[in-house]
């Protein structure tokens, strides 16, 4: 594909995207909000969960775009979150915290699990009271409503050939709910396999997207085979692939449905049996 058909491409996603959010959103909090038997989850955004687990409400980095992605509506109706239990943060790039949202949660019993990293753009930003916010701390459980989640340092920094590091702090999470584990280590750029291995096997792995910075117009990203062995050095029964179609970047480090196509190629060859899930904004999966 030439880069114009691919700009193309893109632009029209783009305006799908703009197009159908309102109603997508409002399906989702519809959907969220019924009783359901399964383990359930929705995409609020590329990478921004929303799940029912047996009773339980919850959410990782949710947000609402219009901050992100310009023609959105901003005034999309969003006080169903309220019946949240709790959030996780993971780190404080804006297409994972929204400030606006979660202060919106002041008058709510939810509760907000914030890494020590965030604690102060949170306060600054989002001026939640003292009682809502729980610190999560590497390596110590948490007991939320009956799941359990544990706090890990997360792998956003990339080495580069000199030496240095380039990224940002970010907290990953193991979740243990109705008798599964979970493994939600957040966005990665560090995929040698050791720094998580000691999380698997799992069963289920929450797998963001990303082949090499500035790489995604390549016909072969350099990453493709360092993501591909971290998906299996996690050892997950199942994968569930997000952070796709991420509209506030530019289209070098944009991922999308033909990113997937090259991780599922050789996926199936690497790890027969084990299933890669790509949800769709705003749709409930049955985890």
């Amino acid at each position: 594909m030439s880069e114009q058909d691919d700009d193309r491409h893109l632009e029209a996603a783009r305006a799908r995207f703009i197009r159908e959010y309102a109603l997508r959103w409002r399906r989702m909090l519809a959907s969220w909000q019924r009783p359901h038997k399964a383990s359930m989850m929705w995409l609020m955004y590329a990478a921004n969960y929303l799940f029912a687990t047996g009773g339980v409400r919850w959410a990782v980095d949710p947000l609402l775009p219009s901050h992100l992605v310009s023609g959105l509506p901003d005034d999309l109706p969003a006080e169903a979150l309220s019946r949240l239990s709790f959030v996780l943060l993971t780190h404080a790039h804006a297409d994972h915290v929204d400030y606006r949202l979660l202060a919106s949660l002041h008058e709510t019993p939810v509760r907000l699990v914030v890494p020590p990293h965030m604690l102060d753009a949170v306060r600054a930003h989002a001026r939640p009271p003292d009682r809502q916010v729980i610190v999560a701390r590497s390596g110590q459980w948490l007991d939320l409503d009956g799941i359990g989640v544990l706090p890990f340092d997360g792998l956003h920094w990339q080495r580069q050939a000199d030496g240095r590091h380039v990224g940002i702090d970010a907290t990953g999470y193991l979740v243990r709910v109705g008798g599964q584990r979970w493994l939600i280590p957040g966005d990665v750029r560090d995929y040698r396999g050791e720094a998580i291995a000691p999380f698997g096997p799992v069963d289920l792995l929450f797998a963001h997207l990303w082949l090499g910075r500035g790489c995604a117009r390549l016909a072969d990203p350099p990453l493709l085979d360092a993501f591909r062995e971290f998906l299996r050095a996690c050892r997950p029964r199942a994968v569930v692939l997000t952070h796709l179609y991420e509209f506030s970047r530019n289209a070098e480090d944009l991922w999308d449905c033909r990113h997937v196509e090259l991780v599922r190629a050789r996926w199936a060859a690497l790890a027969p049996g084990v299933s890669l899930r790509v949800p769709r904004l705003g749709q409930g999966v049955a985890l």
